[in-house]
């Protein structure tokens, strides 16, 4: 524990001095003193880059409705007129869930279409 607090106590100090320093990037300076520290992290962090996330299956449908169908905007509404934006948008969503999940899992054989039957087909 001593160590982790010397540690942070080093880039603390690094930090606050070498932040005001005017030879550090603006004159040739010989031997620069106290910035190992940072010099470390900063070389240890060029090897991470960001990346954004994949949108999820929600967000992408949320993407493709229409301004006033999306879940931000019922969410604005009374109670009744949301209830009526639901039932006015469900079958869209389904639609737009159907092609997003069709390009995520393509039916290359044409097995989608078939019905297998159910447990009612048994007895």
């Amino acid at each position: 524990m001593e160590n982790d607090s010397f540690g942070l106590q080093r880039h603390l100090w690094e930090a606050v001095n070498l932040k005001w320093d005017p030879n550090i990037t603006t004159n040739d300076v010989p031997v620069k003193f106290g910035d190992d520290a940072t010099d470390a992290v900063k070389q240890y962090l060029q090897t991470f880059a960001l990346t954004a996330a994949p949108r999820t299956l929600d967000e992408q449908i949320q993407a493709q409705l229409p301004e006033a169908w999306r879940d931000d905007q019922i969410a604005k509404l009374d109670p009744v007129t949301a209830q009526r934006y639901e039932d006015a948008r469900r079958d869209e969503l389904n639609d737009i869930k159907d092609s997003l999940m069709k390009k995520r899992r393509p039916d290359y054989y044409g097995l989608a279409d078939d019905d297998y039957g159910g447990a009612d087909d048994c007895f």
